[in-house]
């Protein structure tokens, strides 16, 4: 079933989860609800042959937009609620449910950007069609959105946490500022840098599990791992396995 299997040796302090934690880590599932579902089955039935204490499964952010079944992803997370039989499931915020919730609260300045990128697909999977994200006005289509979108989905992505810490790892969506402490990162930050991250190769505060920039196959670092691997238009959804040191992905 897995693959890439490899201990982190070269980073100064090996990264590590509690004993009897398990972590499936998944990102930027953006609306490809089949590809979720199907790592869903293999992580339930790992689960059922090889039961660990305290398993996770997190959701790095990015669960809506681009793909076709936005709602029908949403609505799925929403009725699982913080528990897949044993698994504690724990989606965070990535920036395109930002942008998303900022259009529904009716902040005008990202609505055309949220639409140009991935926003009209995430609409249609509501059943909201033909949008035109040039019109001038855009007051009729936040009216059909907020009678076609249920309030629980949005309570349930407004309710997404930014990043959540487990043993020696991070688990964000886009990464963190170097040299800036965990609880003083931005919000923008922790859901849309990317350089100052990405091109930092010392370790940080913790060992970042994050997606948000799209790369061929997980990518390996000394101080971090993405997992984006395009799923919405390659097939691939990364799941990434963490338990104890050592990391595997399927």
């Amino acid at each position: 079933m897995f693959g890439l299997g490899t201990r982190m040796r070269w980073f100064k302090a090996l990264p590590s989860l509690p004993p009897g934690v398990r972590v499936y880590a998944m990102s930027d599932i953006h609306g490809r609800c089949d590809l979720f579902e199907a790592n869903l089955e293999r992580i339930v039935r790992l689960e059922a042959l090889d039961p660990a204490p305290s398993p996770y499964l997190i959701l790095l952010g990015d669960l809506i937009d681009r793909g076709p079944a936005s709602a029908m992803l949403v609505d799925l997370l929403c009725r699982y609620g913080d528990r897949i039989d044993r698994i504690v499931l724990l989606p965070l915020l990535g920036n395109h449910e930002d942008l998303f919730l900022d259009f529904m609260a009716g902040q005008g300045a990202p609505t055309r950007l949220w639409l140009e990128n991935g926003g009209i697909e995430t609409l249609a999977s509501y059943g909201i069609l033909n949008v035109d994200p040039a019109a001038e006005d855009l007051g009729p289509l936040w009216d059909a959105a907020h009678a076609a979108v249920p309030s629980e989905h949005v309570a349930f992505l407004r309710d997404r946490p930014l990043f959540t810490v487990l043993g020696s790892y991070l688990f964000v969506h886009a990464g963190v500022r170097p040299g800036v402490a965990l609880e003083d990162q931005t919000r923008h930050d922790l859901l849309w840098i990317r350089d100052e991250f990405l091109n930092h190769d010392e370790p940080f505060e913790h060992f970042v599990i994050h997606g948000h920039t799209p790369t061929r196959r997980p990518d390996f670092r000394r101080n971090r791992i993405n997992i984006d691997t395009l799923a919405v238009l390659s097939g691939r959804l990364t799941c990434l396995l963490l338990e104890e040191d050592k990391v595997r992905v399927f």
